[in-house]
């Protein structure tokens, strides 16, 4: 999948650029989609950075300026970020129409072919996506020109194969380069003598490959000493687990939250509405099945860091799909002796899409999913076992050669690639910023 993340990028980027070299009488001034260039050049690579800091944590490494550091070591995962998830808003106003429209053609196969689970109906959608992309592509680029028959690079032909070696060998994802790389550089880090580092690493390959095989036969036997549990967490059921910061004391609700808590009692068929007082012990942060950490934006506001916006999710069950959410805080309610056990519940604000989000969604090929958010005039409570995993929230901007418009209360949707393996990592997600300690601080 590395001929996917680097190759074809770096091919398109030429193009649009206008750095692919040249042959013939063929000139790239002639060329009418290089328009990534001078000032629309700079405002995208502006955009890019703007975008950095509404991509959680989790995602990893975030895309830098590519107009700045494109030739500075820009790595793979850099490029996916940005080439197959921020792309297709930033680019929309640069790339004249027909070659946006192929470029979101790209974009969609080769993230449905980046999937680890892939249905069949994908795998055609996907497969009329890329040979759609590689018509075109020749048509709007090559356009029968020998001097431009380098424009069809080997990779672009390895798009019309995908496929039918997905049928063959499974999701590419799974044998990508991405798979080995880490390979390595997990038994790199297992190596502690200095000495014979080759033979060493060897070892460690042949040792991890037994540790799999008696997994493989034995699916119960724990191979590895689970980790700790974070100090002061109080687990709550099905692999979530809330996290400090956390209230001493109870605090009071705001009048919509109350309002939002309330009308979810209520469905519940909860007792004792009337005797609430209206306040409730808040808790920062939420560690999910997938060893993803989900702030609030409570906790994020209180803290003295500046920290990349972690407290949009994905909810399942609110209606007949999923929906997206900004996590205010957690809490957690008991009705003892009336009902045993507690409830732990999330209070967010819903994200809504309008008809011309739709249309969008459809012209970008479903690679544009965009959002409007609300605040606390669409407020929700629901179980904090209803949160499938974290997702970016950024902003829809509007970038020409002449701007950068951030609107107001626009958002479209970045998932994080690869995030059905999290759940078979050991590691948790790294979130020291913030302290085990209570907070005193109030509303």
């Amino acid at each position: 999948m590395h001929l996917i993340t680097l190759n074809d990028p770096d091919l398109l980027i030429g193009l649009w650029h206008g750095t692919l070299k040249p042959f013939g009488s063929d000139k790239p001034r002639n060329w009418e989609w290089r328009t990534l260039i001078g000032d629309a050049w700079e405002a995208h690579g502006k955009a890019v950075t703007l975008c950095a800091k509404y991509i959680p944590s989790s995602f990893g490494r975030t895309p830098r300026n590519p107009a700045e550091k494109i030739n500075s070591g820009y790595k793979a995962w850099e490029f996916l970020i940005w080439i197959f998830w921020l792309g297709p808003v930033l680019l929309r106003h640069i790339l004249p129409h027909q070659y946006w429209q192929n470029y979101c053609r790209f974009v969609q196969g080769c993230r449905i072919f980046n999937q680890y689970q892939i249905t069949r109906n994908q795998l055609q959608h996907g497969h009329r996506l890329l040979l759609d992309f590689i018509d075109e592509f020749e048509d709007l680029y090559y356009q029968r020109q020998p001097e431009r028959i380098h424009f069809v690079r080997q990779s672009i032909h390895l798009l019309s194969h995908l496929s039918s070696e997905t049928v063959r060998l499974g999701p590419p994802a799974y044998y990508a380069q991405w798979t080995m790389e880490t390979l390595i550089g997990n038994l790199g880090k297992e190596v502690r003598q200095p000495g014979n580092p080759f033979s060493n690493i060897s070892e460690r390959g042949v040792l991890r490959t037994q540790m799999n095989v008696v997994h493989a036969m034995f699916p119960d036997l724990e191979l590895i000493e689970p980790q700790k549990p974070p100090k002061n967490s109080l687990y709550v059921g099905e692999g979530y687990r809330l996290l400090r910061a956390k209230d001493k004391v109870i605090r009071h609700v705001t009048e919509v939250e109350g309002k939002a808590i309330m009308e979810y009692w209520n469905t519940q068929g909860w007792p004792n509405s009337e005797a609430w007082p209206r306040a409730v012990r808040r808790w920062a942060r939420l560690q999910l099945p997938n060893g993803q950490i989900a702030r609030s934006k409570w906790g994020e506001e209180r803290s003295r860091r500046k920290l990349r916006c972690t407290r949009m999710v994905k909810v399942r069950g609110l209606e007949e799909y999923a929906k997206f959410a900004e996590i205010y805080y957690y809490f957690e309610l008991t009705f003892e002796p009336e009902i045993p056990g507690s409830f732990f519940l999330a209070v967010g604000s819903i994200f809504s899409s309008t008809e011309s989000d739709q249309i969008l969604r459809n012209n970008s090929m479903a690679n544009i999913n965009c959002y409007q958010y609300q605040g606390d005039a669409d407020l929700m409570v629901f179980p904090v076992q209803s949160i499938l995993s974290v997702v970016a929230m950024v902003p829809f901007f509007t970038v020409t050669a002449e701007s950068i418009i951030q609107p107001k209360n626009k958002f479209f949707l970045v998932e994080k690639p690869g995030l059905e393996l999290s759940i078979h990592l050991e590691t948790l997600e790294n979130d020291e910023e913030y302290n085990d300690g209570d907070t005193d601080e109030g509303e």
